[in-house]
């Protein structure tokens, strides 16, 4: 029983595929070495390496820079479009709280408004509105500035509708 190739294809024993079979002559090759490797036959002399240049980085140090590089440009731009949403995602959310503040003010502005007292007291403090019946005591100016020396005489009013201060103009021009 033959023995078969360790390529296991079914050339026969001791064939490498590619090679002739045995009893056939194989053309003769001129200037490889038994690796069909150009350059000259092997001998039992080592070689020796050539030696290499001094740089700083091998070619897969750069290599690997360059890829690294690379994936650093094609991240750098969804990075940052992802943190400015991130940005704008925490003003909205403040924005967001502010208005929610904002309409519960509101809403108990409007349930005080729904109160009739409220409304009361609103429109006699802002339109100096009174109820029939009501004795209503108005002081204009303040009495604590008001020296008492008499001195205030001769101002003239200024408050009022434009012919109370043409009025008191006049009556200042008397004394």
């Amino acid at each position: 029983m033959a023995q078969r190739g360790r390529s296991g294809t079914g050339n026969g024993p001791g064939r490498r595929p590619g090679r002739p079979a045995a009893g056939r002559a194989a053309p003769p090759r001129r200037g490889r070495d038994s690796a069909g490797r150009p350059g000259a036959r092997r001998t039992g002399a080592t070689r020796t390496r050539a030696p290499r240049p001094g740089g700083r980085f091998t070619g897969r140090a750069v290599v690997l820079a360059l890829v690294f590089v690379a994936l650093i440009l094609a991240y750098a731009y969804p990075v940052r479009t992802y943190l400015g949403q991130r940005a704008q995602i925490a003003e909205l959310t403040d924005a967001q709280a502010q208005q929610r503040e904002r309409i519960a003010k509101l809403r108990d502005q409007r349930a005080k408004w729904d109160d009739p007292q409220y409304v009361e007291a609103q429109a006699r403090r802002r339109l100096r509105m009174v109820r029939p019946g009501d004795k209503v005591y108005a002081v204009y100016g303040d009495p604590q500035k008001s020296g008492g020396n008499g001195s205030d005489d001769r101002r003239v009013r200024s408050d009022g509708p434009w012919y109370g201060k043409v009025w008191s103009s006049v009556q200042g021009a008397d004394r």
